[in-house]
C-alpha cells in the first residue's frame, strides 16, 4: 500500500466519504470520487479498513473497561450504605436512583437483614496497575498497594471498607 492510500485509509475512518478522504489524502478534487471509489475496491485497503475498525472497536472496550476498573477501584460506596439504613419503603423510591456499580452481590438473609457485598477494590487497583505498566513508578505504587491491603486485613477489616 502507498503512503497515499494509507492517508486515504486513514481520512476515511474519520469522514466516512470516499470523496473527502481521497481529497485529504492528496488525490485530485476532480478525480476525488472515482478514485475514493475505486480504493475502496481494492482488497488491500479494504483490508486495512476492516484491521483498523477491529483495533478501534477494542481500543473502545479496552477504555470501557478501564472505566468500569476505575470506578471499582475509586468509586464510594455512599449509595450502597443507603440499602443497609432505608426502610423497605424509601428503597422501593430509592432504588432505581441508587449508584450501585460496586456491588457485587445483594441479598435478603431469613432473618429480614440486608447483605451487601461489595467487589474487591484493591483487585481492580491490581488489574489497573497491570494494564496500565508505568515503568520505574510501578513497583513502588504495586508495594504501597500491597501494604494497603495487609494492612487492612490485619486490623481485623476486610479489602472492601
Amino acid at each position: 500500500m502507498t503512503g497515499k492510500e494509507r492517508r486515504f485509509c486513514e481520512a476515511y475512518l474519520v469522514m466516512r466519504d470516499a470523496k473527502e478522504a481521497a481529497v485529504a489524502a492528496g488525490y485530485l478534487p476532480l478525480f476525488a470520487r472515482s478514485t475514493g471509489l475505486k480504493l475502496l475496491a481494492k482488497e488491500e485497503v479494504r483490508q486495512w479498513l476492516r484491521r483498523a475498525e477491529q483495533q478501534k472497536r477494542c481500543e473502545a472496550y479496552d477504555q470501557a473497561v478501564l472505566s468500569g476498573l476505575e470506578r471499582l477501584a475509586f468509586g464510594n460506596a455512599n449509595d450502597s450504605a443507603q440499602l443497609l439504613f432505608s426502610s423497605e419503603e424509601e428503597l422501593r423510591e430509592q432504588l432505581p436512583m441508587l449508584d450501585l456499580f460496586r456491588v457485587s452481590e445483594l441479598r435478603k438473609t431469613r432473618s429480614d437483614a440486608i447483605e451487601v457485598k461489595f467487589y474487591d477494590r484493591f483487585r481492580a487497583m491490581e488489574l489497573l496497575l497491570q494494564v496500565a505498566d508505568r515503568g520505574e513508578h510501578h513497583a513502588s505504587i504495586y508495594q504501597l498497594m500491597q501494604a494497603l491491603g495487609q494492612a487492612s486485613s490485619t486490623e481485623g477489616g476486610t479489602e472492601d471498607e
